[in-house]
């Protein structure tokens, strides 16, 4: 089962990054599609995959994903005399948890959401789009 995650609040979301940088810093974010790939890895292994791009010291990077053990976004294991890293939730969840929070945001804010502005996002949705969410719907009923 998939944890609560301690990650998102609305000051923190940056609408011009793509993917998870939307909420994290853009190290969390690289190292979380890291994990996401190989499934579990160490620090050394996560470091190796960055490093492709550019060196990041093996210090830097455990102090991230420590960061990332409080934010409840990955958990530490002892594998024989290695800690090893694994993501507590899939991106998908991860995704969807963060689009819930910022719903929840904008339904709970009477100044910043307006029934007139949703409706008219919705109006510029493509048909498929539009077809998923009515299936979502339906779904909840």
């Amino acid at each position: 089962m998939e944890r609560s995650m301690n990650v998102f609040n609305i000051q923190q979301f940056k609408m011009h990054k793509k993917g998870p940088e939307k909420v994290l810093g853009n190290l969390e974010a690289r190292i979380m599609e890291i994990l996401w790939k190989i499934g579990e890895g160490s620090v050394r292994d996560v470091r190796e995959n960055l490093a492709k791009k550019k060196y990041i010291s093996f210090n830097t990077v455990m102090t991230v994903m420590n960061r990332l053990i409080g934010k409840q976004l990955l958990q530490k294991l002892r594998k024989g005399g290695v800690y090893c890293y694994k993501a507590q939730v899939t991106r998908k969840t991860f995704c969807q948890k963060i689009s819930e929070s910022i719903f929840r945001e904008l339904l709970h804010d009477p100044q910043f959401f307006g029934m007139a502005g949703f409706m008219s996002a919705m109006e510029r949705l493509d048909q498929n789009t539009l077809k998923k969410i009515e299936n979502i719907l339906k779904k909840r009923h």
